[in-house]
């Protein structure tokens, strides 16, 4: 069985820091180091976009530049030159940090791959299917991707309802709610509305009509539609175009960033099992030709480290064709994904 380890998540004991405020990054990516160097050791590579935590009373000038302090969404904290990152309450910042993203994502699949290999915002997958009005739960600070495995026309919407959309190619839009400052009483405020947004956008002949609702504890969505025929044969032609290894690979990059492969389909996982020291939920599943990928959570429930390898998760997996842990270990109450290929004849 061919074994394929994507990423090796280094944990680091989560202190009482004051936060001195959230920051986008504005750079097309953002390296988190152990000290204030350039050559110091790499924790994690950010993209645009990214918000972080920055950690009050940290600010250290260092080689000529200034450094900070950041905490990201894991609790991993490190160093980062500040020149790269932008105050969340600049409206301007928060708009050009997007589209150098976009501009990224869209560039080539390489960009791609390099600026969202390690975005470690939580997404959530919702199948938008048919005309009509569509009601959508969407993140109010983080952002949204709007995706369409066909042709995607440009948007139509309201520009003054405080929402910026952005293209990434010719699949996918990306949502972002702004910000407004409120002054009152010579205090300035920072505020996210909660208002519906409308949408309106062309996939594959089809016009759906969204009703964004931002919700403040959603994390990351990414919105796909879905078509009302099958993608059978680009899903063919997508996984003979490649050697098998080079196919297995890219496959799990995509799942991992939540990038549906060309052609499948996908819906949520309902499976779910209990043992000793962790337990597993099944996420997603995405359905192609000849193969399946499921996406499973791993999650530790002893307050000890766990250690993990891809053979020990056979015997509760489908006739696996490969699979791909994206931690070696997990500490207490932490989570990792699993990553697994069977053939799409081994149905459960």
């Amino acid at each position: 069985m061919k074994k394929i380890l994507l990423l090796t998540v280094i944990s680091l004991l989560m202190v009482n820091t004051a936060f001195a405020e959230k920051m986008v990054v504005t750079s097309k990516k953002l390296s988190i180091r152990q000290i204030t160097d350039t050559d110091g050791y790499l924790l994690r590579v950010l993209p645009t976009g990214y918000m972080i935590d920055t950690l009050d009373g940290t600010e250290v000038m260092a080689g000529g530049d200034e450094w900070i302090k950041v905490r990201d969404n894991d609790g991993l904290e490190g160093y980062v030159r500040k020149m790269y990152l932008s105050s969340m309450d600049s409206k301007n910042s928060i708009t050009q940090a997007l589209i150098n993203k976009i501009e990224a994502v869209g560039s080539s699949k390489k960009t791609q791959d390099k600026v969202l290999k390690q975005n470690n915002i939580e997404s959530n997958i919702i199948m938008v299917s048919g005309e009509g009005l569509h009601r959508v739960e969407i993140s109010l600070k983080d952002l949204n991707r709007i995706t369409c495995n066909g042709s995607m026309s440009d948007p139509v919407y309201s520009k003054d309802k405080e929402v910026e959309i952005v293209r990434g190619g010719k699949k996918d839009l990306f949502v972002k709610i702004s910000p407004v400052k409120i002054t009152q009483g010579g205090m300035t405020e920072v505020r996210y509305n909660t208002f519906p947004r409308e949408l309106y956008v062309e996939c594959d002949s089809i016009v759906y009509n969204l009703s964004l609702l931002p919700k403040e504890d959603k994390p990351s969505q990414t919105i796909v539609f879905k078509t009302p025929y099958a993608d059978s044969k680009k899903a063919m032609s997508y996984e003979q175009s490649t050697a098998y290894e080079t196919m297995v690979s890219d496959i799990f990059k995509n799942i991992y960033q939540e990038m549906i492969p060309e052609g499948y389909a996908v819906k949520k996982g309902s499976l779910k099992y209990e043992f000793q020291e962790m337990d597993m939920r099944l996420r997603y599943v995405y359905t192609g030709h000849d193969y399946v990928v499921e996406d499973w959570e791993v999650k530790s429930k002893v307050p000890y480290t766990v250690e993990l390898e891809e053979n020990m998760f056979v015997p509760v997996l489908k006739n696996p064709r490969a699979i791909s842990l994206t931690v070696p270990r997990l500490s207490e109450n932490e989570k990792g994904r699993l990553l697994v290929i069977r053939a799409a004849s081994s149905n459960r």
